[in-house]
């Protein structure tokens, strides 16, 4: 039987005995996956953690990242969940074009149970905290700085350097629309507004429907490969195992109909891309203000009235929502597909549940 020297080496972690000519060993790096044994030895830490403190979340968080971040989701949110000497810590860090300072919640993870004895998903726990990177923990936070592909913000906290960056994916908008139309994403007569990336990181594109006057949200070609799709040929829908989204294959694209109601929630990274709008594109004119979109939807009123990037007027705190979605809990909350698929008029109405409310 005759065995290859690199096979040996391999196995055995040595220089193969079939050559004499002296190996260069490559220094060893430094892991950058963080493995199952590290957190353990992390969780059996007996230092306590004080969520009051954000400074050691922040330097928690600051250390186990990359110096380079790309901020997703469209709405300015960079979303963490990481270890923390013996506890789990979920948090956001937001920027604004209108204000310097970048603002940091975060909470301890924990556990709830409903009176049925359902375990309940994570549940922010009031021990939590929200501040700014500059006013409150004197963090360094640059300006805004527009470049070639996207905005940039540079900051340093406890002497650790970030750069934050948010990209563009609307900058040749025709181009795009021409892969659409090639892949048979956008069909004739339907208007293509441009593209958005959700914060479970999946590109969207969002294309309006003048018969129905209504927006529907397909995922974007490049990004198939991003999904775990599984078939359920009762209700004729696809479930993604990574997000777990709920499509409606329409020929050659997959239009998002549902997003899992615990998700939504718990407001976590796949909640749905409600309302997801890519204000970096809006920002550098890439793209048409959110503004001139709501007159050309039914369902919505004179009293909707919102900001150029879509935060509602009279309702503080509220957003504009471009699609909408079913938020379900099972499966066979989409039993309504089959006959939505053989409509000829409101036909994607009645996949999002509209005409049935």
């Amino acid at each position: 039987m005759v065995m290859q020297c690199a096979a040996i080496s391999v196995l055995f972690l040595a220089a193969p005995a079939c050559s004499s000519a002296p190996k260069t060993v490559p220094p060893a790096q430094k892991p950058y996956i963080s493995i199952q044994s590290n957190l353990i030895e992390q969780f059996r830490s007996s230092e306590e953690t004080t969520l009051k403190r954000p400074e050691v979340i922040i330097r928690a968080l600051f250390e186990q990242t990359g110096n380079e971040i790309t901020v997703y989701p469209s709405e300015f949110y960079w979303y963490f969940h990481i270890p923390v000497s013996g506890t789990w810590i979920r948090g956001t860090i937001v920027w604004d074009l209108e204000k310097p300072n970048l603002e940091l919640s975060y909470y301890q993870v924990k556990r709830m149970f409903l009176p049925d004895g359902n375990e309940n998903f994570d549940t922010q726990n009031k021990d939590g905290w929200v501040g700014d990177l500059a006013k409150d923990l004197g963090c360094e936070v640059g300006d805004v700085e527009k470049g070639e592909k996207g905005l940039i913000r540079r900051v340093n906290c406890l002497g650790i350097a970030k750069v934050f960056h948010y990209p563009y994916v609307n900058q040749d908008r025709e181009a795009n629309r021409t892969r659409l139309r090639a892949a048979g994403v956008l069909l004739p007569g339907e208007e293509h507004w441009g593209d958005f990336i959700d914060e479970s990181g999946l590109r969207f594109s969002a294309i309006y429907l003048p018969s129905e006057k209504i927006f529907i949200e397909t995922l974007h070609p490049g990004d198939e490969r991003l999904v775990r799709l599984t078939y359920y040929p009762k209700q004729q829908v696809y479930h993604d195992a990574n997000s777990d989204f709920v499509f409606y294959k329409d020929g050659n694209r997959y239009i998002l109909i549902g997003v899992y109601k615990f998700h939504v929630l718990e407001n976590d990274m796949f909640d749905g891309p409600h309302d997801q709008l890519p204000h970096a594109d809006m920002w550098a004119g890439n793209i048409e203000m959110i503004g001139s979109i709501i007159p050309k939807l039914s369902t919505y009123h004179s009293f909707a009235a919102v900001d150029q990037f879509g935060n509602l007027k009279n309702y503080p705190g509220a957003r504009f929502v471009i699609a909408d979605h079913i938020n379900y809990e099972h499966i066979n909350d989409f039993k309504h597909i089959p006959s939505c698929s053989r409509l000829k008029k409101k036909r994607y109405s009645c996949l999002v549940d509209q005409e049935r409310k």
